[in-house]
């Protein structure tokens, strides 16, 4: 009867620690800031952004938002600005401090992070960004400019809404995709 029990407890134990994995395994920490990270466009300046898990700036684009879509497969813009998404049914997660709802867009078969109301996005370049180096700030391309979100946003409203106010002048020339 003792070794029945121990077994139980046993069992009850593993139950336990198996669901834990699932439900933490369903919610990755997504977004993280990433510090001292150089802007090219900017001369090398170092900044705080907001990055994926792995340490890749993410950007959003004015004009583009959970309803109103600049960046689309259709016109090219996901060749060069790969969406940010998580996997179907998971949960993503900011770390602390960084400001604004998170939330999931599914368009297209994928679920797009969202931060604010912009849908973020990682810029595959040229040159293509690497982890602490951004690259694609201030390239006007796709009926907008593309932002890297700072950390703590500007503006003091915590959203990156009023990023879109922002302006940065670039000598980039953006190429030609079809």
């Amino acid at each position: 009867m003792r070794r029945i029990s121990f077994l139980l407890v046993a069992l009850a134990g593993f139950g336990t620690a198996a669901l834990t994995g699932l439900a933490v395994g369903k919610s990755n920490t997504t977004l993280i800031v990433q510090k001292n990270t150089k802007d090219t466009m900017k001369s090398n300046k170092l900044e705080n952004v907001v990055a994926t898990k792995g340490g890749l700036p993410l950007y959003m684009l004015t004009g583009d938002t959970k309803k109103h879509h600049e960046c689309t497969k259709a016109n090219g813009c996901f060749a060069v600005w790969k969406p940010y998404t998580v996997p179907k049914g998971t949960t993503p997660t900011k770390a602390t401090g960084i400001k604004g709802k998170l939330s999931v867009l599914k368009r297209n078969g994928f679920s797009q992070v969202v931060l604010g109301k912009h849908p973020l996005y990682m810029y595959l370049g040229p040159p293509a960004d690497t982890k602490g180096v951004s690259n694609g700030d201030g390239i006007s391309s796709f009926g907008g400019t593309w932002h890297l979100i700072p950390d703590p946003p500007s503006g003091g409203s915590g959203t990156t809404t009023t990023m879109s106010t922002n302006t940065t002048t670039s000598t980039y020339t953006y190429p030609t995709y079809p």
